[in-house]
């Protein structure tokens, strides 16, 4: 594994990956990420950081990218003049990046947008309100391989059905 090398040169206390199995282990909560990305994560993480890193370190470096709030809104707001139907708000709901497509909700939520008197300033707001903890649950999932994100979903899920059996 040309990623854990690259690191032993770097850090070479014997503790840091110490063995097959720690490597094993390495790999699996690593085998998700693109080996690419993961390898140029380890290479900016060694020119920063003195300390060898943990699993957690290289999957936080390797998180998706996000857009501000501000630029987040600034891509809502000029769509909402786009949309006069809800055909148009479906496709103009399409075109949106993942995050603000999470904090609006529905193609129908950007065409309610429109209904309403409109208060750049309020609606702004609002949005921002909803998109800063949408990110953090979207960073927090991309950290996350995707059967953890499976498991806990279940479990979530299952959590909900119990609660509404109550």
């Amino acid at each position: 594994m040309p990623i854990v090398r690259t690191m032993k040169a770097v850090y070479t206390d014997s503790k840091f990956i110490p063995n097959e199995d720690a490597v094993n282990v390495w790999y699996e909560l690593l085998k998700d990420l693109d080996a690419k990305v993961v390898m140029a994560s380890v290479a900016e993480y060694m020119q920063t950081e003195k300390f060898p890193p943990f699993p957690a370190d290289l999957r936080k470096a390797t998180e998706a990218k996000f857009l501000s709030p501000d630029e987040a809104w600034g891509l809502v707001s000029n769509c909402l003049w786009s949309v006069t139907s809800r055909e148009r708000a479906r496709k103009e709901f399409d075109k949106l990046p993942i995050e603000c497509q999470k904090t609006i909700g529905s193609a129908d939520a950007l065409y309610t947008y429109t209904q309403g008197e409109w208060n750049e300033g309020v609606n702004k707001a609002l949005f921002v309100k909803a998109y800063k903890p949408t990110v953090e649950m979207l960073k927090n999932d991309s950290r996350m391989s995707l059967p953890l994100r499976t498991a806990l979903g279940r479990a979530e899920r299952k959590k909900i059905e119990e609660r509404n059996q109550s």
